[in-house]
């Protein structure tokens, strides 16, 4: 049938004359619910808006960090593509003239399907006069549109995005509050930083022992014995104790007090611990006690340090330097140089021993050859007496007996002289 024939007769409309009066008739009616309806609509628009913000300004900030792009600039692409997308669009749905209306007189509509019709058509409206709005805002501000840069998918529903807002929301909340958390633990919170009361007390100890083990450096002080020495090894919790901080720290101040760092110390008092405990090196500790208390040894006892020589020879390194130390400390010099000294020593001594033994003996044999004269000539004396008392001879008797009294004491005299002679040889051969 052709549309000279389907046209409607006089006094009557067509359908889709009659849907638009009915159109503007409820709208008419309707109005004060109309407006209630755009109000709440305006009010819901204001809160999503203003819900929008604060996610775009977070997702600024994340994006930022990440070296994207802000949302605003990516929304400006967005924009420019839907507009070259919609061109075509927009011609083919503003051919809206007489001959489409004549097109549509050959259908059958009923009175929703227009008004639904109607509605899309207001929609597609405010799209397209968004779109031109950005876009003049977009070269008021000088940004050239990009054709290279359109978006491959096109935007999600408006009900979608809604469903999805509050899942960014706190997924880009999430995020933030690990990174506050790991800002936290780096800029705030370090264990490297952290001192407790019982890490301070620990430390204290620590620089105490250094002190004194320093002050073995000094030739006045007094040296630290072994079993103070081997007390590092009993502050090891201490210095595990310790954060990184004050471990460095300690480190620096035995390598100043101490010529070595804490580490390198602790490593060379154990090697001495073992060294010492091994049977084999049991003349360390004969030179180590003998040296402790030299300036009370008599020089015989001095002079047993030479028989030690050997047995120092045979002792490990570390020994020998512990040796040295107190060898350094207690008798000026080093054990080798000390043994040296005390030999020429005990030579010099032997010779000189040996010349005065040899004097007391010479001394010893003159007396005891000065005794034996007197002891014959007092038997002479008393034969002499025996006679003169025979004789009656009262003169001669009084004479001999002054002689054997002055020869008596003088058999006493050297008896005296020979046995402190005697004592002196005695003595000089031990």
């Amino acid at each position: 049938m052709d549309k000279k024939n389907q046209q409607p007769k006089k006094g009557e409309i067509d359908d889709f004359a009659k849907a638009l009066l009915n159109k503007k008739t409820d709208m008419a009616i309707y109005a004060d619910e109309q407006k209630k309806e755009d109000a709440d609509e305006d009010q819901s628009v204001i809160d999503r808006k203003e819900a929008e913000q604060t996610l775009s300004s977070a997702l600024d900030l994340l994006r930022k960090e990440r070296g994207q792009s802000t949302i605003a600039e990516e929304e400006k692409r967005f924009y420019y593509s839907q507009l070259e997308e919609n061109d075509g669009w927009e011609e083919e749905d503003d051919d809206f003239t007489t001959s489409s209306i004549e097109d549509l007189k050959t259908q059958s509509f009923d009175v929703e399907s227009v008004a639904k019709a109607l509605s899309d058509y207001d929609q597609n409206q405010e799209v397209k006069a968004k779109l031109k709005v950005d876009l003049n805002k977009s070269n008021a501000k000088g940004i050239a549109h990009k054709e290279e840069e359109k978006p491959k998918k096109k935007s999600r529903s408006k009900k979608k995005s809604r469903k999805l807002l509050p899942w960014i929301i706190l997924v880009i909340v999430l995020g933030l509050g690990c990174l506050g958390g790991y800002a936290y633990k780096v800029y705030v919170w370090n264990p490297a930083h952290i001192v407790t009361e019982d890490m301070e007390k620990a430390y204290d100890r620590l620089v105490a022992y250094a002190d004194e083990y320093g002050s073995d450096l000094d030739s006045s002080a007094t040296l630290m014995s072994d079993s103070e020495r081997l007390e590092l090894l009993n502050m090891k919790e201490d210095y595990e104790m310790l954060n990184e901080t004050q471990k460095s720290a300690i480190n620096e101040y035995f390598q100043e007090q101490t010529k070595m760092t804490y580490l390198e110390l602790v490593d060379e008092l154990e090697t001495f611990q073992e060294q010492v405990s091994d049977p084999e090196n049991e003349s360390y500790k004969t030179i180590s006690d003998l040296l402790s208390k030299w300036s009370s040894l008599t020089a015989s006892q001095q002079y047993q340090i030479i028989d030690l020589e050997a047995g120092y020879q045979d002792l490990p390194k570390v020994l020998q330097d512990r040796i040295d130390e107190l060898a350094s400390s207690n008798a000026n010099t080093t054990f080798a140089k000390l043994v040296s000294q005390l030999r020429e020593s005990r030579d010099a001594s032997a010779q000189q021993q040996q010349q005065q033994l040899s004097s007391l003996q010479s001394q010893l044999s003159s007396l005891q050859s000065q005794l034996a004269t007197n002891q014959q000539y007092a038997s002479t004396l008393e034969t002499e007496l025996q006679t003169a008392q025979a004789s009656g001879d009262s003169e001669t008797i009084a004479d001999l007996n002054t002689a054997i009294a002055s020869n008596n004491d003088t058999i006493s005299n050297l008896e005296k002289q020979i046995e402190t002679i005697q004592a002196q040889i005695d003595q000089l051969n031990q």
